[in-house]
C-alpha cells in the first residue's frame, strides 16, 4: 500500500522528498477538472451572460433593499447575537453615565414640556453636574438657531436665557471639559455646519470646550466619523462621540484620527449595544442632581457625564420616547447612543470600515463561484449545500474578520437568485446519459 507520508532519500539520509501523489490519481483529477470544464463550456455563452445579468440584478436589488431599511430588524438581531453571543464576555468598568431630564420633570416639572428646551434651566443643570467634578460633561441636545443660515442666532424672546446658558458654560468651561451640541445638514452631497446658539459665542482662551455634531450614522452599528465641512485649514468637525473622546482621552483620539481618513466611518468591534435596563442603571434624574442628592452627586465623580432628556414627544406616559432610535438592542434614546459610542471608543471597540468596493467584489466573486459550481452535473443534494455553505461562510467571516453581518447582508439577494436558477436549471436539464 502507498504510503502517504514523506520517504527518505536514499543517496542522502539527511533528506526528505514531499508526498507524492501516484499518477493515476493525477490522471484521475486531471480528467475530472477536464470534463467539469467541458461543461461549463457547454452551457454556452446565453446562459453564462444570464448568469451575470442576474448577478448583477440581485446586487442592485440587495443594495436598494438595504437602503430601503426593509431588514434593519433582522440585521440588528443577527448583529447583537453576533456580537453578544459568540464571543468571551469580560465585565468592564463602565466610565460612561447619564444625567436625563426625565418625564415627568418635563411635562409638570419647571422645563414645562417647551420646545426649545429653557435655556437658563440647562444653564443651572450644567452647573450642577459640573460640582460634582465629573471628567467630562457633553450637552446632548439640540439647540439649532431658529434660521440655519445664522440671520437669526436665537429668538428675541430666549436672548436672556441663551446669556445665562452660554456664561455658565463658560464658568465650567474654566475647570471641567465640556461637549457642546453643533448640527450639521448635507447641502448637494455635501456636510454644512448649520448655525446654532454658539454662534459668536465668546469662548474662552484655553480651549476646554469640544464641538460634536449630533446626527447619527444611517446604520446605527457604525459610529459617525470626523467631517469635512469646509475646505482649507482644519475645515473638520467631530461627531458628537468622537469630541467625547477627545476631551477624556486625547492620546485615543489622537490614535483614531490618525486612522480615519476624512469622512470615513468607523465601525464598532464586537459592540454589543447595551440593553435598555443596563442603560437605566446607569442613568440619573436631573431633579436628583439639581437638589445635590449625596447618592447620585457621587455617582458622577470622575465619569463622563452625558446630559440629554428622556421625555414622551406626546404627553406625560404617552406617545414614543423623543429621540427614540431602533439599534441592536432594541429602540433606545440618541443620549444613549452617543454614550455607548464614546464608551466603544475608549476601549478600542473600533476599527476603520472595509471599503464598500471590497464588500462588493467578495459577494461578486462568491456568486460567480457557487453559479459556477451549480451549472456542473452534480446531485441535487450538492447543489443545495453550493447555496447554503457560502451563505454560512460569509456569517462566519464577518465575525472573525471584525466585518459586522450588516455589510454583506445584501449578498444573500444575489445569492438567492442565482440559487434558484441554477436549481431550476437542474430539474429542467439533464445531459445525455444521465
Amino acid at each position: 500500500m502507498y504510503n502517504a507520508r514523506a520517504v527518505s532519500n536514499d543517496s542522502d539520509p539527511g533528506t526528505f522528498k514531499p508526498p507524492l501523489i501516484k499518477p493515476e490519481k493525477r490522471s484521475r483529477i486531471r480528467d475530472r477538472l477536464f470534463d467539469y470544464w467541458k461543461q461549463v463550456r457547454a452551457k454556452g455563452i446565453n446562459h453564462w451572460l444570464l448568469v451575470g445579468i442576474l448577478t448583477a440584478l440581485g446586487l442592485a436589488i440587495g443594495q436598494a433593499l438595504g437602503t430601503a431599511s426593509l431588514w434593519t430588524d433582522v440585521r440588528n438581531s443577527v448583529y447583537q447575537f453576533q456580537t453578544s453571543h459568540l464571543g468571551p464576555s469580560t465585565p468592564s468598568v463602565t466610565r460612561t453615565v447619564f444625567v436625563l431630564i426625565d418625564d415627568n420633570e418635563y411635562w409638570t416639572g419647571e422645563p414645562a414640556h417647551r420646545q426649545p428646551i429653557k435655556r437658563d434651566y440647562l444653564a443651572r443643570l450644567l452647573l450642577a453636574v459640573a460640582g460634582a467634578h465629573p471628567d467630562v460633561v457633553a450637552l446632548d441636545f439640540d439647540l439649532r438657531s431658529p434660521v440655519p443660515s445664522g440671520d437669526m442666532v436665537e429668538h428675541p424672546d430666549y436672548i436672556g436665557e441663551r446669556a445665562t446658558l452660554l456664561k455658565a458654560l463658560k464658568d465650567v468651561a474654566q475647570n471641567t471639559p465640556v461637549v457642546i451640541p453643533k448640527s450639521i445638514q448635507l447641502v448637494s452631497g455635501k456636510p454644512v455646519e448649520q448655525s446654532d446658539i454658539f454662534r459668536g459665542f465668546d469662548f474662552p482662551a484655553e480651549d476646554k470646550i469640544f464641538p460634536g455634531y449630533i446626527q447619527l450614522a444611517y446604520d446605527l452599528r457604525v459610529i459617525p466619523p470626523r467631517l469635512r465641512i469646509r475646505e482649507g485649514g482644519d475645515g473638520m468637525i467631530d461627531s458628537f462621540a468622537l469630541a467625547v473622546l477627545h476631551a477624556s482621552d486625547p492620546r485615543t483620539y489622537n490614535k483614531v484620527v490618525q486612522k480615519q481618513r476624512a469622512g470615513d466611518e468607523v465601525n464598532l468591534r464586537f459592540g454589543t449595544f447595551p440593553n435598555q435596563t443596563d442603560f437605566e442603571d446607569m442613568s440619573f434624574s436631573s431633579v436628583d442632581v439639581m437638589i445635590g442628592k449625596k447618592e447620585v452627586i457621587g455617582q458622577l465623580e470622575h465619569r463622563i457625564v452625558v446630559v440629554g432628556g428622556k421625555w414622551h414627544r406626546d404627553a406625560l406616559g404617552s406617545g414614543q420616547w423623543n429621540d427614540e432610535h431602533a439599534t441592536p438592542a432594541g429602540k433606545i434614546i440618541g443620549a444613549y447612543v452617543q454614550g455607548h459610542y464614546a464608551e466603544a471608543l475608549l476601549k478600542g471597540k473600533w476599527y476603520p470600515v472595509w471599503p464598500e468596493g471590497w464588500a462588493t467584489a467578495i459577494e461578486t466573486l462568491i456568486v460567480l463561484v457557487t453559479s459556477v459550481f451549480l451549472a456542473l452535473d452534480v446531485a441535487a443534494r450538492w447543489k443545495v449545500t453550493a447555496a447554503i455553505v457560502p451563505s454560512l461562510m460569509i456569517m462566519v467571516l464577518s465575525y472573525f474578520l471584525l466585518q459586522n453581518l450588516g455589510a454583506f447582508f445584501e449578498f444573500f439577494v444575489p445569492l438567492l437568485i442565482i440559487s434558484g436558477h441554477g436549481i431550476v436549471e437542474h430539474l429542467q436539464w439533464r445531459p445525455t446519459g444521465v
